[in-house]
């Protein structure tokens, strides 16, 4: 039985291994293959029910039947009511149904039968921040630590506690002791990186999140700060880089690629401001502001034709909003279609704001201005 049981103990960590809060499962698919070796297991040794009926809960809890893993849990801990871990799993599903008393009697029956288990200690803390305890969920967290100083899932969880609590300090002395222990801790290299850009530490903020990219790090929020601290640094470049990295990762996410337009815009780089501009999505009908913006976009990037398109068909052709229109004002001028845009400046007297009459009698005016012998 004890060598079943190890051999439970080590499937469960795999589980358990690299995961964030809430419940924790195995890959479907996975789950699958660790249940055909459970079998082999249970032909080898004589006893597989407790891990077959674990793995099959992992798998209802995967496709969110956290009720029908609870049943398979209860199974598997019938034939081996000893296992810590089978408990601490069966607690994590027992959260997702909101059974927090139940899963707090498991937890405390895992830590009595395996007090330096790290695992259940951690669980206990998420139990008690789910009840709303926190003082008790940081003391659990803590006591895990102490059991199992080098457990990085422990530390990264109070030093995130820390983080949102304000205390940076506490999170980046924790955060260091998850990378002494793992190096390439992706979680704790994008952490570091954020707190140091938050303190306005830059060099430590692009080292860090440096590291965490080129080491397979895949958070485009923690990308798209990498370059914006580039950008605030002056090298455009590297910035506008990490930028159109994060959209390659991301490219259904627009929010990332105006981000990138704009970092263009400001550094006058006209084809690639268009190439963006044409992939982002479809502008829902009368959205006037987001047609005006991507036409000044286009303008700028010395696309008047295509603007004046966008903007026409998104605005129409004497639109009522004052900036949509002042923007085809504009187009027009600059297309030579003068007489259209003095139509377009007089024609909407009744639509200027306060805020926009010196723009528009300074068009006037330079429109009206007589032309000199060198102007065509």
């Amino acid at each position: 039985m004890r060598i079943f049981t190890s051999f439970v103990v080590t499937a469960v960590c795999m589980a358990l291994a690299g995961c964030g809060g809430g419940s924790r499962v195995l890959d479907t698919k996975q789950a699958t293959v660790n249940l055909e070796i459970g079998r082999f297991e249970g032909r080898t040794y004589g006893s597989y029910n407790s891990y077959e009926h674990m793995v099959r809960a992992e798998i209802l809890a995967k496709r969110g039947d956290f009720e029908g893993a609870a049943d398979e849990m209860e199974e598997a801990l019938f034939s081996d009511p000893d296992d810590f871990l089978l408990r601490t799993e069966y607690a994590e599903i027992l959260m997702n149904l909101g059974e927090y008393g139940r899963a707090k009697r498991h937890l405390a029956r895992a830590v009595l039968i395996e007090p330096t288990a790290q695992v259940a200690w951690l669980a206990l803390a998420r139990l008690y921040a789910a009840m709303g305890e926190d003082g008790k969920a940081v003391d659990a967290a803590r006591h895990g630590l102490r059991v199992e100083p080098e457990g990085v899932e422990s530390a990264m969880w109070l030093a995130d506690r820390h983080r949102h609590a304000g205390e940076p300090k506490k999170a980046v002395e924790l955060y260091r002791k998850v990378l002494v222990a793992e190096p390439l801790n992706l979680g704790a290299l994008r952490a570091l990186g954020e707190v140091a850009d938050e303190a306005g530490d830059h060099e430590e903020a692009v080292d860090r999140l440096t590291l965490y990219m080129e080491s397979g790090g895949d958070d485009t929020s923690a990308i798209v700060r990498l370059a914006s601290v580039h950008l605030e640094e002056g090298a455009t470049e590297k910035g506008i880089d990490f930028l159109e990295a994060a959209v390659r990762m991301d490219p259904k996410d627009s929010e990332i690629r105006l981000e990138l337009i704009r970092a263009l815009c400001d550094a006058r780089l006209a084809d690639r401001i268009v190439r963006h501009v044409r992939s982002l999505p479809a502008l829902s009908h009368g959205d006037v502001e987001g047609a005006t913006q991507r036409a000044a976009w286009l303008e700028q990037a010395g696309r008047p034709y295509e603007a004046r398109s966008l903007l026409v068909a998104g605005a129409g052709r004497s639109p009522r909003d004052p900036r949509a229109r002042l923007a085809l004002v504009e187009i027009e001028m600059t297309l030579r279609r003068i007489e259209i845009a003095r139509l377009l400046l007089e024609g909407g007297r009744d639509v200027w704001p306060e805020d926009s009459m010196n723009r528009v009698e300074q068009l006037l005016e330079i429109i009206d201005r007589p032309k000199t012998g060198g102007e065509k």
